[in-house]
């Protein structure tokens, strides 16, 4: 049997923010969503991801494939600000999981994972694009900073008030660090 090395987020816990933590996009109460869909086959990785995320004031749903996060998205669309998406995974990988997301709720912003560079995940070229990538391992100060890009007032559409406007812009890419 052969045995796969899988590239796991950095475990260190979330280092205070020097200028204080800015809290999450406000809760659903100004149409905000605050909650990350996270999905991927490694549990430690959800297990990691998860206490992340919590740790910086996100709520989380977790789901261990495509087909599970796809069912979660049914049931929490209205609550689901963004989604962070392994791309390598059994049964319905991470492209197929987009796609199938996007059916459900267009321009949902997704963040996509991987152990594998940025251009060989991208170099196949689907209709669907996610808004952002981040490499394994990657750190929880990343992906708090992502999460927050993705999941402005702005790029939700909505304007300083809450109020609902546009939709995402499918070029709302985070600038690359």
């Amino acid at each position: 049997m052969e045995t796969k090395s899988v590239p796991q987020p950095n475990v260190a816990p979330p280092a205070p923010d020097p200028a204080g933590a800015t809290p999450p996009p406000a809760a659903s109460a100004t149409g905000v969503r605050n909650t990350v869909l996270v999905v991927d086959d490694e549990p430690a990785v959800l297990r990691l991801v998860t206490s992340g995320l919590k740790h910086f004031g996100f709520s989380v749903l977790t789901a261990a494939d495509g087909h599970a996060a796809v069912a979660l998205c049914q049931q929490h669309r209205d609550e689901i600000g963004c989604v962070l998406c392994d791309v390598t995974m059994p049964g319905l990988d991470g492209w197929g999981t987009l796609a199938a997301l996007r059916q459900l709720v267009p321009g949902l912003p997704v963040i996509f994972t991987s152990g594998f560079d940025e251009s060989q995940v991208m170099e196949i070229g689907y209709p669907e694009e996610p808004q952002a990538f981040l490499h394994k391992p990657y750190s929880f100060q990343a992906l708090n900073k992502v999460v927050r890009q993705l999941m402005s007032p702005a790029l939700l559409g909505q304007d300083e008030n809450g109020t609902a406007g546009a939709a995402i812009p499918p070029d709302a890419t985070p600038p690359k660090s």
